[in-house]
């Protein structure tokens, strides 16, 4: 044991403060370990430039969305045919083609990604504040506290996610509540309301874990509130675990709100071009249905926009999972 320690005591202040600024945190490692991960990588540049796409999506958007161009209903094909079934050419200038009304359906897949996107982080953040606070709160009091609140969320986990949701959008769509901002509050406000449930369990058991810890036992020592337990020591040491439950968890949003649109109870359909949410993926699979035949560039358009989103959401969460993992080595 004093040969091993020996090298240490032998080392200068300087050569240990050179040592310290070359050792890695938690956080450079994960990313480190997430560089190698090349289909996490991908992933992540194509969702930076979904974001991107939304935040300028009036800018890139080769046409208005709402702009109706055609009264006989005939449709532009897509790029990959020359003529529709009703006699049209193609048009370079619609690479998807247009819908019925004559409506650029490139231009609304572009617009929809904006509502999408907002569509997985706002109802996240809601999540997250109700989750956190419950579980959180039952793992670090336990007791009475613990029990009353996994009662409440036992209650909840009962609930039927879809089929409630749904329930909602029938009963609230057409209030003041579901004409908000086209219905995006309430989505988020719906999402909110069930999807703590996942989160709030697995925060408890995080703080269940830590609060017997060592350095936790010592910071309540010294006198430390439980608010400062839980948010300088138990929360730090539980973000990782929770980075990763979100990035699993808003493909689930998406596919939701593509699920309401589709049955044409999801987010309402905008007709000023003023408006931030003009139209969401649901709302244009709903659109593309019935143009199927006659119209594959709509459908299939946003089919695979939906596609391409969820599965960089998926792949960049598992690379999250392994990159976060600290059982993996370097």
């Amino acid at each position: 044991m004093a040969q091993i320690a020996k090298p240490l005591l032998q080392l200068t202040k300087a050569q240990i403060d050179a040592k310290l600024a070359n050792s890695e945190n938690q956080w450079q490692l994960a990313w480190r370990r997430l560089r190698r991960n090349k289909a996490s990588l991908i992933s992540m540049i194509i969702l930076i430039v979904f974001l991107l796409i939304s935040l300028v999506a009036p800018l890139i958007a080769p046409h208005n969305p709402l702009e109706q161009r055609t009264t006989n209903f005939q449709q532009t094909p897509p790029f990959w045919q020359a003529q529709s079934p009703a006699g049209k050419d193609y048009n370079p200038s619609f690479i998807l083609g247009t819908d019925s009304l004559g409506r650029d359906v490139f231009s609304r897949i572009i617009y929809g990604s904006r509502t999408s996107f907002v569509l997985s982080l706002l109802p996240l953040a809601i999540v997250m504040l109700i989750g956190m606070l419950i579980g959180f709160t039952a793992g670090l009091l336990g007791g009475k506290v613990d029990n009353i609140l996994m009662r409440i969320t036992d209650i909840f986990y009962a609930f039927p996610d879809t089929l409630f949701i749904v329930l909602i959008f029938v009963t609230v769509g057409n209030t003041a509540i579901g004409r908000m901002a086209n219905g995006v509050l309430l989505f988020a406000l719906s999402i909110g309301i069930l999807f703590w449930v996942g989160l709030a369990r697995l925060t408890r058991g995080q703080a269940l874990t830590l609060k017997g810890r060592e350095f936790v036992e010592a910071a309540r020592s010294l006198g430390a509130s439980q608010w400062q337990l839980m948010w300088k020591h138990i929360f730090p040491n539980s973000l990782s675990i929770i980075i990763i439950w979100a990035a699993y968890a808003i493909p689930s949003f998406v596919l939701i709100e593509v699920t309401l649109g589709f049955l044409g109870i999801g987010l309402r359909p905008s007709l000023d071009p003023n408006e931030i949410f003009l139209t969401s993926w649901g709302r244009l699979l709903l659109d593309g249905r019935n143009d199927i035949q006659s119209q594959p560039g709509f459908l299939l358009g946003t089919v695979g926009t939906i596609a391409l989103y969820v599965i960089s959401l998926r792949f960049f969460a598992d690379g999250l999972r392994d990159a976060l993992d600290p059982r993996q080595k370097g």
